[in-house]
């Protein structure tokens, strides 16, 4: 009788705890933030890339940096939509809205900067 409840306590277990990993949402069970947002920002004159410019997620305190390569990524995303604002010095700001991101999506945009005249 003991073996048979430790069986179906272990079973219960396996079987509840595969279920929860592999959810995509609900109630009980939240979505897993995995999803990114990566890209590139450059001069839309020259098509040269532009390091150091502020990337941020509109209405949140997330921010990031272009690297040397003017490449950016956000990582541990949920599942939503996001607006990014993009901003350099002697540059227009720039707003790519409602990026549409689902459920471990990578995500990939491309941004071109507008000099300031």
């Amino acid at each position: 009788m003991k073996k048979n409840l430790l069986a179906l306590l272990i079973l219960m277990v396996v079987t509840f705890g595969v279920k929860g990993a592999y959810s995509s949402g609900g109630p009980n069970n939240p979505p897993i933030a995995n999803a990114e947002i990566t890209g590139q920002v450059n001069d839309n004159a020259t098509g040269e890339s532009l390091a150091g410019v502020i990337v941020a997620i509109e209405g949140t305190d997330q921010t990031t940096y272009t690297d040397l390569d003017g490449n950016f990524k956000f990582k541990g995303m949920l599942p939503g939509k996001y607006n990014l604002v993009f901003s350099y010095i002697s540059y227009n700001k720039s707003l790519v809205e409602n990026l549409d991101i689902t459920e471990s999506e990578k995500e990939i945009i491309e941004v071109k900067l507008q000099e300031t005249k």
